[in-house]
C-alpha cells in the first residue's frame, strides 16, 4: 500500500493523498485506489481532481537529458468546496493506455524507465500542486513471447528509453515511444552492433518494431527497420524464435554482412 500526504498551495492549504490497492499492472489494465483530500485553515473550491501517468521522456534522444511528460489525464471529480479541515474520500479506477512504457520485463526492473500515477489539484484554474505515486508495469503476453525469443536467441537486454516523436507508419496514440535495448546473440555479434525493440500496443494487436544497428557492412551503421504485428488471439500460432531468427539473418544477409 502506498499512502504520501503533501501539502499543497502553501502554508494552510488542501492537502491530497493517495492509496492505490497494488502498485503492478500491465498495458491496458487498471489502478484502482483512493484518493484523499483533506482542507487546510481556509476554505477553498476545488475545481477537480485529475489523474494520469508521468514518465521521464529523453530529449533530443539525448539519455542524459530528461523531460517530465504527464499524459493520460482524466478528471476523477467535478468541482466542489472544501471546508477547513473537511476530509473528502474518492474512490478511483484508473485504466492505463496499452502503449504506457514497461517497466520491467522478463522479471527484470528497467532502472531507467519511471512512471507514476500523478494526482493533480486544480484551484482557480491552475493545478497548484500534485502527489506521485510509482507504479510498475509488466508485459502483456504478445510482448512477453517477442522478448522471450530474443533471449532464447542469445539476446540480452541492455537497457530502455523512452522517446519523444513518433514512428513512421506505425498507429501511436502517445508522443512518444519507448525502445528497449539488445545486446547482439553471438550468432550476429559480427554482423550487428545492437537490436532495439519498439512496442506500440492495442487491445487486439501489438505492433513490433524491429531496428538493427548494423556493424560494417557496405554501408557502416547503417539502421534497417523492420515492422510486423502480433495478433494477440492468434499468439500460439507463430514459432516466434525461427521467424525472429529467419527476419534477422536474411535483413543482414541483404546488407551484405556476410
Amino acid at each position: 500500500m502506498l499512502n504520501r500526504l503533501r501539502q499543497l498551495f502553501g502554508t494552510g492549504g488542501p492537502s491530497v493523498a493517495t492509496t492505490l490497492q497494488a502498485k503492478r499492472t500491465q498495458p491496458g489494465g487498471d489502478v484502482s485506489g483512493v484518493v484523499q483530500v483533506v482542507g487546510g485553515s481556509r476554505p477553498v473550491t476545488i475545481s477537480k481532481v485529475v489523474l494520469g501517468l508521468s514518465t521521464k521522456v529523453c530529449v533530443d534522444g539525448d539519455d542524459t537529458h530528461f523531460d517530465d511528460v504527464f499524459f493520460a489525464r482524466q478528471a476523477l471529480t467535478g468541482s466542489f468546496g472544501l471546508a477547513p479541515g473537511e476530509e473528502r474520500e474518492f474512490p478511483f479506477e484508473y485504466l492505463v493506455p496499452y502503449e504506457a512504457p514497461l517497466t520491467m520485463i522478463a522479471g527484470q526492473r528497467l532502472s531507467t524507465v519511471e512512471l507514476g500515477l500523478r494526482t493533480e489539484l486544480e484551484v482557480a484554474r491552475a493545478f497548484d500542486g500534485s502527489d506521485l505515486d510509482p507504479i510498475e508495469t509488466t508485459p502483456l503476453p504478445a510482448q512477453e513471447t517477442v522478448v522471450k525469443a530474443l533471449l532464447d536467441l542469445g539476446f540480452r537486454i541492455l537497457r530502455s528509453d523512452v522517446e519523444h516523436g513518433t514512428l513512421r507508419g506505425v498507429d501511436q496514440t502517445l508522443p512518444f515511444f519507448q525502445e528497449i535495448e539488445f545486446h547482439p546473440a553471438a550468432k550476429y555479434a559480427t554482423m550487428l552492433n545492437q537490436l532495439e525493440v519498439t512496442f506500440v500496443a492495442g487491445p487486439v494487436s501489438t505492433q513490433v518494431i524491429l531496428e538493427l544497428d548494423r556493424r560494417g557492412g557496405l554501408i557502416p551503421n547503417r539502421e534497417v527497420f523492420g515492422r510486423f504485428v502480433v495478433d494477440h488471439s492468434a499468439l500460439g500460432d507463430t514459432d516466434w524464435k525461427g521467424t525472429l531468427d529467419d527476419w534477422i539473418m536474411e535483413s543482414c544477409r541483404r546488407g551484405g554482412l556476410f
